[in-house]
């Protein structure tokens, strides 16, 4: 969990809302999560007791990435069209 989430906080692009959902882990994710909630304001940590099939967001751009994955820093700033 900990190489995704770092992977969206280290994109170019910097204005965007990230929100991070506990899937039921009960291996420490949700401290985890809480301290990088806490110490960036981008970030909204919630859990939901099951896995969640499709997440919905607003504001009209949005991404879902699994546990393991991690994105490349400038994937943000590429897909909105802004690359720098």
């Amino acid at each position: 969990m900990e190489p995704t989430t770092e992977s969206v906080l280290a994109q170019t692009h910097r204005d965007f809302d990230f929100v991070i959902v506990n899937d039921g882990s009960m291996d420490g994710s949700a401290e985890i999560l809480g301290h990088y909630a806490k110490h960036d304001s981008r970030i909204t940590a919630t859990a939901h007791p099951a896995k969640l099939g499709k997440l919905v967001c607003g504001g009209g751009n949005s991404a879902i990435l699994g546990g393991a994955e991690g994105i490349k820093y400038s994937c943000f700033a590429r897909y909105l069209g802004n690359a720098g």
